[in-house]
């Protein structure tokens, strides 16, 4: 068997949209996130609940507790008592059990949990309220760092050994001239707004990225393959302390076996091996480990559905992967997330031949010095989901992938060419219409479980577009030409930067 005309096209097609539109991609994290989407997220205090199972319409619930980078599986049910959801649980360390106890108010949505005689004020995650978090750093004043009297007077008993949770009531007011904040992150952000060319579309904006100042940044899009060439991001960027993120080209392999000869690139029989001999075969790295793999079946329910709404069939082989590996590279200890889709088509196989082709389609790769690699994933975060494709250039690529797929035209670098003088005429109103639309449509049916995962909320910029930046952070300014500053400091950058606000 093989695919067919309208399954290969159809394949192309999600390939082209997936390179540029990444909605599918899973979410970064070492923990369960990636297999359960967070139904709910709570923060402030130090303290992060996520919320990942629910019974009962709501009642009994189950999920984790982040402090820093430990994390403490719980469950608990609630009741509604006294206009208040009244919340009984408790949290696993280990092979013991530790109570927890608490409340969500029915107004305002605050949780109040204690255990261990401590007591945590956590806000929902919310994009309607994108400075809850914002106010829950703010000192005294803030609500959600008081802690209540009545309810420290009455702790919840906890074994020996309880994780000792940080305590509102003991925290400080925070130094304006510290170099980091709470979450490890430079205590200022500063970003600029990046363009992306189409090396073979006379260098026009295909799309966009935000980059952290004084990074390394390297980004184009190139168009790549066989008969069917097609556009591909080769994005790469790295900080002077060893932080870096890569958006590698997509890989398509064949392997052919005949007359008991081998040729070409077999698929890989274990997804997590094979990422690991590639990060073992760059240069001075040594002692690779995967430290956690996570398969994403719903990534690959997503590519299939995908096919199958374009008018194709895929009858093969998909995986659908978030790995973590550790090793060291020149003497530092580093650690990487890559995030990755594995498909291969159905073998064709005769009694003489035995023929596949299948592809590799990472989504993205992060990696930094292990120490340092939980506080920079906000910022990875916010990068990748930064990546915006420019309408125009949208608008012609698919004109070119319709043609190209229709036609099988021989002539592609010279309509590419020609494009590129097409590039700066206006989108009819319907076109810009629709791609305004898609894109509205496309940030909010993402932007909620986006925000509360990557852990940043969305700000309006000067010329009244979105920018989404850390939530560990209390001021952003922007200049309006794709420069922020983003400071926890008192003290204003000057110049043309404004403080901007949150995006409602």
């Amino acid at each position: 068997m093989k695919l067919s005309s309208q399954t290969s096209a159809a394949v192309l097609l999600f390939v082209l949209v997936q390179l540029i539109c990444p909605c599918f991609v899973k979410a970064q994290t070492n923990q369960p996130l990636q297999a359960n989407e967070p139904l709910m997220v709570f923060a402030g205090d130090g303290l992060r609940v996520v919320v990942l199972r629910s019974e009962g319409d709501g009642e009994v619930v189950s999920g984790e507790l982040h402090l820093g980078a430990d994390v403490y599986p719980f469950s608990g049910k609630f009741e509604v008592i006294d206009n208040s959801e009244q919340f009984t649980g408790q949290f696993q360390v280990k092979d013991k059990s530790f109570p927890l106890r608490g409340k969500q108010s029915m107004t305002d949505g605050v949780l109040t949990l204690e255990t261990g005689g401590k007591t945590y004020r956590l806000a929902p995650i919310d994009s309607d309220d994108a400075g809850a978090d914002k106010r829950a750093d703010e000192g005294n004043d803030n609500p959600l760092g008081k802690a209540n009297d009545a309810q420290q007077a009455k702790p919840v008993p906890v074994a020996p050994n309880a994780p000792n949770l940080p305590d509102a009531a003991d925290k400080k007011p925070v130094d304006k001239n510290i170099a980091q904040n709470a979450a490890g992150l430079p205590g200022q952000l500063r970003l600029k707004l990046n363009p992306i060319p189409d090396i073979n579309m006379g260098n026009v904006v295909a799309a966009t990225i935000l980059v952290p100042e004084g990074w390394e940044f390297e980004g184009r899009i190139e168009w790549r393959g066989t008969q069917n060439p097609f556009p591909q991001r080769a994005i790469n960027m790295r900080s002077k302390e060893g932080d870096s993120i890569e958006f590698p080209f997509f890989a398509q392999f064949q392997y052919l076996e005949a007359n008991g000869q081998a040729q070409g690139v077999p698929p890989p029989q274990d997804v997590k091996r094979w990422i690991a001999d590639l990060i073992s075969q760059r240069q001075g790295v040594t002692n690779v480990r995967v430290v956690t793999a996570d398969r994403d079946p719903r990534g690959e329910k997503n590519f299939v559905d995908t096919i199958t709404r374009a008018g194709g069939n895929f009858n093969g082989n998909i995986e659908s992967w978030v790995i973590r590996a550790s090793f060291d590279a020149n003497g530092q200890n580093m650690t990487e997330e890559v995030s990755v889709m594995v498909n291969a088509s159905p073998p064709i196989q005769t009694p003489q031949m035995l023929s596949i082709i299948w592809s590799a389609n990472f989504d993205v790769a992060w990696r930094a010095p292990t120490a340092r690699f939980d506080a920079m994933r906000p910022i990875f975060q916010m990068i990748f989901w930064s990546l915006r494709p420019d309408p125009r250039w949208q608008t012609q690529t698919t004109e070119i992938r319709t043609m190209m797929m229709r036609q099988q035209t021989q002539n592609l670098i010279e309509e590419l060419k020609g494009r590129a003088q097409q590039y700066n005429k206006r989108l009819s109103e319907q076109q810009m219409t629709e791609a305004r639309q898609k894109n509205a449509s496309d940030d909010e049916a993402h932007r909620l479980r986006i925000n509360a995962i990557a852990e940043t909320h969305d700000y309006v910029d000067k010329d009244g577009t979105r920018v989404n930046v850390p939530i560990h952070y209390k001021s952003i300014f922007g200049d309006g030409t794709g420069n922020y500053v983003l400071t926890n400091n008192a003290d204003q950058p000057g110049g043309s930067f404004v403080e901007l606000k949150p995006w409602k």
